[in-house]
Parts: structure tokens; sequence; C-alpha cells
């Protein structure tokens, strides 16, 4: 942009701002466009996960074991397939692709690499958002990446352990949550939110049959930041809340 000092006479230029993030992080909710792509995406790298040969050093590379999980949880691994199956006259599903934080301004998936959980919202299995994992972690990287379609969202993965229990294993990473299910725990779930915020986790489980939860996080500073929210919400529920390794 230009800028002109009438004073001096003389005119500057300021750098050129691109969109952010932080235009879509201030959305409060998807249009219903965007959400169908979304969910076609998910669908998509399901599909390139369940096909690929080598799925089972894929699941492997993350200490999973069982090649049932890719279906029973709709498992997925981000590549460029669905991008790929867009059309020229496709500009409006890239668009929302963009909008949604699913792909950067080169069109590169921002899972590309990952494997991929999607998190499922509280009262319809309708997918709210992804959690990743990268399967070659750059050196001074996280390896893990959560993105929700919504500024407010939270989201289950095994929404069916919701529905089907009562008292429910809590884990910060649906990793966790797989681990504990191949062991035969069937009451386990994993949370996230769109910043792990008390409030987003209370109106979540407020429509929930849940009555007592056990936690288990990451360990680490931001582990610790997701236990203090969570607990906070399950306290404004009067829902009996417990580390899982003190129960």
């Amino acid at each position: 942009m230009m800028i002109y000092n009438s004073e001096t006479g003389n005119s500057s230029y300021t750098p050129m701002l691109w969109e952010t993030d932080d235009i879509f992080s201030n959305q409060v909710a998807a249009s219903r466009n965007d959400a169908v792509v979304a969910k076609e995406y998910i669908e998509e790298q399901h599909f390139a996960l369940a096909k690929d040969f080598d799925a089972q050093d894929k699941l492997t590379a993350i200490n999973l074991s069982h090649y049932g999980l890719i279906n029973q949880f709709q498992l997925g691994f981000g590549d460029s397939s669905f991008i790929d199956s867009l059309s020229k006259d496709c500009s409006g599903e890239k668009d929302s692709l963009r909008r949604l934080r699913l792909i950067d301004s080169f069109d590169k998936g921002i899972f590309d690499g990952f494997i991929i959980f999607p998190l499922y919202n509280g009262i319809y299995y309708i997918p709210v958002g992804a959690y990743g994992y990268i399967l070659n972690p750059k050196e001074g990287y996280e390896p893990d990446l959560v993105r929700f379609w919504n500024k407010e969202a939270a989201g289950i993965f095994n929404m069916s352990a919701v529905n089907a229990f009562s008292d429910l294993v809590v884990c910060q990473s649906p990793i966790t949550a797989c681990q504990l299910i191949e062991r035969g725990i069937e009451n386990v779930v994993a949370v996230r939110g769109n910043g792990d915020i008390a409030k987003q986790f209370y109106e979540m489980f407020k429509h929930l049959p849940t009555q007592s939860v056990r936690l288990i996080s990451e360990g680490d500073r931001y582990g610790l930041h997701w236990k203090e929210q969570i607990s906070e919400a399950m306290r404004w529920l009067n829902i009996e809340c417990n580390d899982f390794f003190d129960a």
C-alpha cells in the first residue's frame, strides 16, 4: 500500500499483508458447503490409507498394530489424492479447503504425510475436525497437528464409546486411545478442542450421558493445560474426574 505524506510530499510503501489463519479462526461456524467438502476430504484420505499396501507399516510407525483400526475409526493418510481429483472447474472446493485450513496457499495439503484421526461432534456423527500425526517428523517441529472447522469446536475420537459407556477413559491423543483399544479397553475416547478450553469441553459433555472420566494426558506442558481445562469442565458439570493412573 502506498502512503502519501502531504507535509513532505514524499511517498512510501508498506508491505502487502497476506491472509492469515486469524481470519478463519474468528469464523463461528463453517458453511454447509465447507462442511461437505471437509467430510469428502476425510473420506478420500481414509480411502488413501485403506488401499495402501504399506498401511500396516504406517500404523507400526506410530506404535499401532491392528489394521482393523483403519476401517473401525475411518483413519486416513494425508496425500494429494483429493486435490488431484478436483477438476479445474472445482475452484469452489479448493476455496473451501483453504478456508478450512486443510490446504495452504500453494494448494499443498496441511496433513500431507500425516496419519489422520477424524474428530466428531458430541451429538451427531459429523466430522468437526481432525488430529494428525506425521510419520517422518522434522527436527524442531511438533509431530502432531489439530484442525477444526469452527472457532469454538471440540471433537471426540471414538464416538461409539461415548454412547455405550457412562464411565470413560479420556485421552488427549487419539494414538493413546487406539493403543488402549488394542489392549481391549473399550470405554476409551480422545477429546480435543480448538485451543482446548474448558468452555468447549463443557458445551460438548453437557449433552452426553457421561457420569465419570479418567484422564490421560501426554505429560508435557500442553498436556497439563489440556488436563486442567477438561477437569474444570467436568467440575462445572458435576462429572466425577480422576487421573487414569490414580484410579
